[in-house]
């Protein structure tokens, strides 16, 4: 019955799951283009110049990827409820918990590939790179992982609030987008009122709010759609 919920979701999702490939394979593309025009292919090793490029390409395919997430978190839910598919759902053996078990399954299923894939080409890059730092020169610049993550958390977990109470996925996705957009905002209007937190905690502020804000729309949006009436 599980198996059968999961191959369910995936088709819910497939058109999701078709962008979200190539959104992490793409980026590689990119950066074999970028790095191949910079002095570093033409004048470095090419076990370094390979390194940069696989560093560069795990950091943009992890960006590229992440709005897959939010697709697939604003739509997961909601997508059967605005097709009535999910009335259908409500008259045969699972139970609500196993229908969201399932959603949740493919959600983080697809978080783990992208962050897998990526975490681990990006460690074969720096096992490339040896004691050269090439990876971390050319993108110390950039914003971490962690941080990137984070505004994932905040995407996913607004995402999949809203698509448990919405019967329509798309004003649920446009959330999911807009997620970390509105907490730099509330941010922004609180540091303009109150002078808090100020430049020095702002980067740790705002990052530490998309994961608090991610978790706990996370949990009441599992928690409605447990405890609501209505498929």
């Amino acid at each position: 019955m599980f198996e059968a919920l999961i191959r369910k979701d995936l088709r819910i999702c497939r058109m999701s799951l078709v962008a979200g490939v190539v959104l992490l394979i793409g980026p590689y593309g990119m950066a074999t283009v970028m790095v191949m025009n910079l002095p570093l292919w033409t004048e470095a090793t090419p076990t370094s110049a390979w390194a940069v490029l696989l560093g560069w390409g795990s950091f943009f395919s992890v960006m590229c990827s992440q709005p897959t997430l939010a697709m697939i978190s604003g739509s997961i839910i909601a997508a059967e409820r605005g097709d009535r598919s999910a009335e259908f759902l409500a008259y045969l053996p699972p139970a609500r918990h196993q229908i969201l078990q399932s959603k949740f399954t493919v959600l983080a299923g697809t978080a783990i590939v992208i962050y897998g894939v990526n975490l681990s080409i990006r460690l074969f890059a720096n096992v490339l790179a040896g004691d050269t730092n090439g990876v971390e020169a050319l993108t110390g610049d950039l914003p971490s992982m962690t941080y990137v993550a984070a505004v994932g958390v905040v995407a996913v977990g607004v995402g999949w609030c809203s698509s448990a109470a919405f019967s329509d996925a798309g004003p649920a996705v446009a959330l999911a987008f807009a997620a970390p957009l509105i907490v730099l905002s509330v941010l922004n209007l609180i540091e303009y009122l109150t002078g808090w937190p100020g430049e020095f905690y702002y980067e740790r502020i705002y990052f530490g709010s998309c994961v608090g804000v991610g978790v706990i729309t996370f949990a009441i949006g599992t928690l409605y759609f447990l405890q609501r009436i209505e498929p």
